[in-house]
């Protein structure tokens, strides 16, 4: 609301995420809606996903400090590789790599956002998206934590 406080019927919506232990995404909301959600998440007990913290295609982007603070109240920073595609919004990868380097592997989920019918092939986007970071310096054990292991994590798998 005009207050940046949750909307009434957002809280039996949470509950439902609670109760069945699902991981919910930001997706596509302002900065004041994500620190809401983001905070009642914590409060309640539902694991939160960041989503497209940078991407300019899709909003204000987050700062370091921003993402930092989001972090520590629980949440994990997901960025999708899609956005520093030219036709996506031709973000720097190199800003990717600042936030996993200040945020850490471990709260990051990396992800490709691939899929579209003009866009590259899910699995080349991802061969594409992991060249791209081992050469900017993101290392094996990073990868093998944004790619692999907390998305297992979150999947209780």
């Amino acid at each position: 609301d005009d207050h940046h406080e949750l909307i009434p019927p957002i809280h039996p919506i949470l509950k439902i995420v609670k109760v069945n232990n699902i991981v919910l995404c930001t997706g596509h909301l302002s900065i004041a809606e994500i620190y809401a959600l983001v905070k009642e998440a914590q409060k309640i007990g539902v694991t939160i996903i960041v989503t497209h913290p940078l991407t300019p295609t899709v909003g204000e982007p987050l700062s370091l400090k921003q993402q930092l603070e989001l972090v520590e109240l629980g949440a994990y920073i997901e960025h999708c590789f899609s956005a520093c595609l030219p036709f996506l919004g031709n973000l720097d990868p190199r800003s990717l790599v600042e936030s996993i380097k200040t945020i850490g592997a471990e709260k990051t989920i990396l992800s490709t956002d691939l899929g579209l019918s003009f866009a590259p092939m899910p699995p080349e986007g991802f061969y594409y998206m992991l060249a791209s970071m081992l050469k900017l310096g993101v290392s094996q054990d990073e990868l093998d934590w944004m790619v692999k292991r907390n998305p297992a994590k979150l999947l209780d798998m």
